[in-house]
């Protein structure tokens, strides 16, 4: 026979144990459906707005394309001297 306090001890951890397990379990389920809800916003967002390309003409001008759309032109103005 084992003693009171061993037992208790016994019965104490097992049931930390299955708490445990059964929280581990939660967080796979909540990650699984956070990476599900992840993957259809990303397409639903592919689907609505194509990804900007950007296209470095030289150093101080770019575009950006959405497609094959031009979206923005974008200068680096030299003459400091305009406010």
């Amino acid at each position: 026979m084992y003693p009171c306090w061993l037992v208790f001890e016994k019965s104490w951890i097992n049931t930390i144990v299955a708490h445990q397990s059964t929280q581990v379990k939660k967080v796979d389920e909540q990650a699984i459906a956070q990476l599900e809800l992840d993957r259809y916003i990303e397409a639903q967002a592919s689907a609505i707005a194509p990804e900007l390309k950007a296209v470095e003409i030289t150093f101080f001008d770019h575009e950006y394309y959405a497609g094959e759309k031009l979206v923005a032109a974008i200068s680096y103005d030299h003459d400091l001297t305009q406010p």
